[in-house]
């Protein structure tokens, strides 16, 4: 596999997570060595700080805000960070963390970048 495979996603696959988030921290990823890239979506109302800490706190991570727009990693521009467990809170109960990761198809990449 070369690294332009990854590049254009021929050896990609991805998955979406949806959590339920309150003003508890919960884990929305898993750790994963796999990961090569991650985009956090911000909610649909209110706020949602990511963290890649065990446990999240309230305005202490990644902030997305209703209607601001996601943040994507990269595995090339982020690092490990990319592949760290992730955790979120919300402002309020009943907001809705979604993650979408994208992993190295580990059936055809036996490469570490």
């Amino acid at each position: 596999m070369c690294c332009e495979d990854v590049a254009i996603g021929r050896k990609v696959n991805s998955a979406q997570f949806s959590v339920d988030v309150g003003t508890s921290s919960v884990q929305v990823l898993s750790p994963s060595l796999d990961r090569y890239s991650l985009i956090l979506c911000p909610p649909l109302a209110g706020t949602i700080t990511y963290s890649s800490e065990q446990v999240a706190v309230a305005g202490d991570g990644i902030v997305l805000v209703a209607g601001g727009g996601p943040v994507r990693l990269t595995l090339k521009d982020h690092g490990n960070l990319v592949r760290s467990g992730w955790s979120a809170i919300a402002d309020l109960a009943g907001r809705r963390a979604t993650v979408i990761s994208a992993l190295l198809d580990k059936t055809i990449c036996d490469v570490t970048l």
